[in-house]
């Protein structure tokens, strides 16, 4: 692999990783490696193997952060409806 095909697979890793910002976890989305469109002999293809499986596992991790941001912030809707209701007195609350 050379060495921008390594850097590629790092950034496509990095890409789905959560990075706390603002109180929020930011999941940024995988993207389609070119070489799909563009490989045609077998050494690029061979080639575009290694980008494909770094796609992949960045497509599951993607999914992953998606779903632990979901119940994130249903957590913290939940937590806020609770303050809210407590506050407003439609719930008795310490």
């Amino acid at each position: 692999m050379t060495r921008s095909r390594m850097v590629l697979a790092l950034l496509l890793g990095v890409a789905a990783t959560p990075s706390l910002a603002q109180g929020f976890t930011h999941c940024a989305p995988p993207f389609r490696p070119p070489c799909i469109d563009t490989a045609e002999t077998e050494k690029e293809i061979a080639a575009c193997e290694a980008e494909m499986q770094a796609y992949i596992a960045t497509v599951f991790k993607y999914r992953a952060c998606i779903d632990a941001e979901s119940q994130r912030a249903v957590r913290d809707a939940n937590d806020a409806i609770e303050t809210w209701k407590c506050q407003s007195g439609q719930l008795k609350c310490r």
